[in-house]
């Protein structure tokens, strides 16, 4: 399927809002990312709801043996036949959320021609976030990470084949979300003591997990990764062969060097026609705090984010095409409200029309 055109500054989303009604979420998906809508996370609703809850719940179909349960510190595997009776009862329900999700999607988006994104939680943070029955990360087990990323490979395949049944018109673009990446490569994930932290995962061995976790599901799929990290490993991200990067634009280089490195990851990403979602306002301060934007009035320095990196690379605005789509720099359950996020995709609204009257002047 050939990939369906992409306004420049389309506005899209990271994965999660508030509130819990996912009915009222992709109402205000519909009318506020028309040309890039997602399949939105409700952490809100409580434990399955969340990207790590979620994707566990994928996995669990591929073998019931990755059933987790909830802990204190998040989700372990269950061990003992009590524990895994209560991880099935909680991976249904967090398959049953998920199913209701892919229904509201679905009564919005039946007949959409256009792009689509779904998420799932990647390979590393996933691997950095769920427990062995031991309470220590799968991180610490080579063999428990390569079954883990085995079938994550497997349940992205399966994930995008149900997505496309339900949109048989749309693209799909699959995110793999990955916040945790950095901190997998440098070795700051801590044990369960706290008092040590697991071994640094080389980059070779990242980059080929990343790779495998959406290889299967390329041939219907679009695959790309979020990180919302401070300083993203973008070569990396972009060897596993990203199609598109959605990441924090915001965020400031810890040098020059840094910057341009970058950059030249940027400009790759346009030469091979990928796109990349810029993250442009950031919601983590709070429902009363919208990064340092005046959100409504402010759309110029929201957009100089965009046109900045696109300046220091040299690419005037008229020479891409449907290369650039504009977000949050993470989800929106920071916002607060499904009311106050409507307002931060508004203004993300606004600011992909000044880019495109920008492009239209680069054009002329």
């Amino acid at each position: 399927m050939t990939r369906p055109d992409l306004p420049i500054g389309s506005v899209t989303g990271v994965g999660s809002f508030p509130g819990t009604d996912v009915w009222e979420t992709v109402a205000v998906i519909a009318g506020e990312m028309p040309d890039l809508p997602i399949l939105p996370e409700l952490p809100a609703r409580g434990p399955g709801a969340d990207m790590i809850g979620r994707t566990m719940s994928l996995l669990t179909d591929i073998s019931s043996d990755l059933a987790v349960t909830t802990t204190p510190t998040g989700w372990r595997f269950s061990g003992g036949a009590r524990s895994s009776a209560t991880a099935t009862a909680e991976m249904r329900r967090a398959g049953s959320w998920l199913g209701e999700d892919l229904d509201a999607l679905e009564s919005r988006f039946a007949d959409y021609p256009g792009r689509v994104k779904v998420s799932m939680t990647g390979p590393w943070t996933l691997a950095a976030a769920v427990e062995l029955t031991s309470g220590e990360r799968v991180l610490r087990d080579a063999g428990a990470v390569a079954e883990l990323q085995g079938a994550l490979a497997a349940a992205a395949t399966a994930y995008v084949a149900a997505v496309s049944r339900r949109l048989p018109h749309a693209r799909v673009l699959l995110q793999f979300d990955e916040p945790g990446l950095p901190a997998v490569l440098a070795g700051d994930i801590r044990t369960q003591s706290g008092f040590a932290a697991y071994s640094a995962v080389e980059a070779p061995i990242a980059v080929r997990a990343l790779q495998a976790a959406g290889a299967e599901a390329r041939s219907n799929a679009d695959i790309g990764f979020h990180c919302c990290a401070t300083q993203p490993p973008l070569w990396l991200l972009r060897a596993a062969g990203a199609d598109f990067l959605s990441v924090d634009l915001l965020a400031k280089a810890s040098s020059r060097q840094a910057q341009d490195r970058a950059d030249e990851q940027f400009g790759e990403l346009f030469d091979s026609d990928g796109l990349l979602i810029a993250g442009v306002i950031d919601v983590g301060g709070g429902p009363t705090v919208v990064g340092n934007v005046n959100i409504g009035t402010d759309v110029g320095a929201t957009s100089r984010t965009v046109t900045d990196l696109l300046g220091r690379l040299g690419i005037p605005m008229g020479e891409l095409h449907s290369q650039l789509a504009v977000s949050s720099t993470c989800g929106l359950l920071g916002s607060g409200s499904l009311p106050r996020a409507r307002g931060v995709l508004s203004h993300l609204n606004l600011v992909g029309r000044a880019l495109r009257d920008e492009r239209v002047g680069s054009s002329s």
